[in-house]
């Protein structure tokens, strides 16, 4: 099974966001950014590093040059932190429980 899935207009992502796997779930991901597309589901995703918060990034720069707005659901709490702590603040309101 593919770590990402497209369902509800929503990506869903399970497994790894590690810096062995962010370029992956980017490529397999990426065909998912339309007009369609709500935001990502992160509720199935088991580990992260920083590569993750890089992901969530570049998701949203992807996104915002599409003309697209997107959010983020079920955020790992690690992650969160990470984006609080890293000075990345301005992506922490595309977070939702």
């Amino acid at each position: 099974m593919s770590p990402v899935t497209f369902k509800d207009r929503f990506i869903h992502v399970a497994g790894a966001l590690t810096v062995d796997t962010v370029s992956q779930v980017l490529r397999t991901s990426q065909p998912f950014i339309t007009g369609e597309l709500k935001g990502v589901n992160l509720g199935g995703v088991s580990e992260v590093d920083s590569a993750a918060l890089a992901l969530v990034v570049e998701w949203l720069r992807i996104a915002r040059k599409l003309g697209i707005e997107i959010g983020f659901e079920q955020i790992p709490p690690v992650l969160l932190d990470l984006a609080q702590s890293s000075g990345f603040e301005e992506i922490v309101p595309t977070f939702h429980a």
